[in-house]
């Protein structure tokens, strides 16, 4: 059963997700359930990284907010 993330920044920023790249916020992405590291990366303020656990099937919410 199909596992997402959906990712929100107060600030379009790249997202990679275990280092392939996402597009940008705001967005929802498939993952495999498990640990999975998130790096926000924003031209002004740099790169946030984020550890997130998955449960199988359900949707995690990560959101962030730069200064």
């Amino acid at each position: 059963m199909p596992s997402v993330i959906n990712i929100v920044t107060n600030e379009e920023c790249e997202i990679f997700i275990q280092g392939k790249s996402h597009g940008k916020t705001p967005k929802k992405v498939v993952v495999n359930p498990g640990f999975v590291i998130v790096n926000l990366v924003h031209p002004q303020y740099g790169r946030i990284s984020k550890q997130v656990e998955i449960i199988n099937g359900d949707t995690q919410n990560l959101y962030h907010n730069f200064p």
